[in-house]
């Protein structure tokens, strides 16, 4: 039987200082939603830009932050996982949040 779950982990990557989170986040989540909970970890969350390495272009892309993981070319790979018998903490999709010096203050 195949475990369907409607939430992923992520990885959250701050490319300023380096410090990551861990985040459980539901599928149905848009970027700006994961984006208020990560506030938790970094007050000045809304003064980042958020993005993820493409894997066609090796470059980092910019993420719609009105749009879902799926959305923003971020698959759930669990049930891939799951048939490959491969534990669900092997992998976590990363994302990078980049400062934009903006001024803002929490």
């Amino acid at each position: 039987m195949l475990l369907v779950r409607d939430f992923n982990q992520i990885h959250v990557v701050n490319a300023l200082t380096q410090e990551s989170a861990l985040l459980t986040v539901c599928a149905e989540e848009t970027m700006r939603e994961i984006q208020d909970r990560y506030m938790e970890y970094n007050k000045h969350a809304k003064s980042y830009t958020w993005k993820k390495l493409s894997d066609e272009t090796e470059t980092f892309v910019k993420l719609n932050m009105a749009f879902t993981l799926e959305q923003n070319g971020i698959p759930d790979d669990d049930i891939e996982f799951e048939e490959l018998q491969i534990d669900d903490n092997y992998y976590y999709p990363t994302l990078h949040v980049y400062f934009n010096d903006d001024l803002t203050y929490a």
